[in-house]
């Protein structure tokens, strides 16, 4: 069973472990667990069981792992029931944080399978060589720390300026067009190492952070592995497979996560410009830091299925 599943099936439990009047007693949690994952075509294994009553243990109905959504004292009821099932499955339940770092190598495994292999942010040239030097800050750092700064979205309508936004396999198009379209000056597009960046403090949002439908979710309730598999929602009116997209590409061109530490230099694979005259005033500089430098002009155009949904 996958953590995902795991998850699912505890959440079906949980009910009966909160409900009043019919509250499941230790002894039919364990013989659930015993019976459970026939679909697999087998039972679950102690591990597997034991992650579940973590589940169930520690876990209210947030989706997030966050330390705000442990249950409290007054769960004591809860928290020895599982306790006891666990005692009878003679397995040891988990620490929540063991449940933060499965969560994150699932993350790491789904983006392995998915063959994603660069994380993408665009910026004015103009800040290359504050980013050789500082690495890539959120604009509330670089605010801070007084250092200069071309940026890109004067008013970012998301409201989350201590965050640095990047996208999945390619450049929000959308975005980056809109920008270049109104600043007459170079522009370079950087590949960063994707289990670098998923290692760091991520809110993913499945379309521009932006919209309504993300800004009105938290930031918190953003970060989870399920807000990452929402990155690769299949749409309604066309299948991302009638879209022809591949695994690594994210369902909306607009999809991004808003990283809230800082990206250092080592984590950046290499700098694209749209052509060899851009790529030449910067060159040098960059190979002086071990960036290798690209040119691609297919960075520097939509994405190839925006014809077919997104216009």
């Amino acid at each position: 069973m996958t953590v995902i599943n795991l998850k699912k099936y505890a959440r079906s439990l949980q009910p009966r472990l909160y409900n009043r009047y019919e509250k499941i007693t230790a002894e039919e949690l364990a013989a659930e667990l015993r019976t459970a994952a026939h679909e697999n075509g087998g039972h679950l294994s102690s591990t597997e069981q034991a992650l579940i009553l973590l589940y169930m243990k520690h876990l209210g109905y947030n989706e997030t792992f966050h330390k705000e959504t442990f249950i409290q004292p007054s769960d004591s009821e809860v928290i020895r029931i599982a306790d006891e099932a666990a005692g009878l499955l003679g397995v040891e339940i988990l620490q929540p944080n063991t449940l933060l770092h499965i969560e994150e190598n699932c993350l790491r495994q789904e983006a392995d399978q998915r063959n994603i292999r660069h994380c993408v942010h665009f910026t004015q040239a103009g800040n290359l060589s504050s980013i050789i030097q500082h690495g890539l800050l959120t604009r509330t750092v670089l605010d801070e720390k007084h250092i200069d700064y071309k940026y890109n979205d004067g008013q970012r309508f998301d409201a989350v300026q201590g965050s640095i936004s990047i996208s999945l396999t390619f450049p929000n198009y959308k975005m980056f067009y809109k920008c270049r379209r109104h600043m007459d000056v170079d522009w370079a597009v950087l590949l960063l190492d994707p289990f670098y960046v998923l290692s760091l403090d991520c809110a993913y949002c499945y379309t521009n952070a932006a919209s309504n439908a993300v800004s009105k979710t938290s930031l918190e309730e953003r970060s989870s592995l399920a807000s990452f598999l929402g990155l690769f929602y299949e749409p309604e009116e066309i299948s991302r497979q009638q879209l022809g997209l591949a695994d690594n590409e994210t369902t909306d061109p607009q999809a991004e996560l808003l990283v809230r530490e800082m990206i250092p230099l080592e984590a950046m694979q290499c700098v694209i410009f749209q052509n060899e005259e851009t790529a030449l005033k910067y060159r040098d500089e960059l190979a002086g830091h071990g960036l290798e430098v690209i040119v691609d002009g297919a960075y520097f155009k939509p994405r190839h299925d925006h014809s077919s949904a997104w216009g």
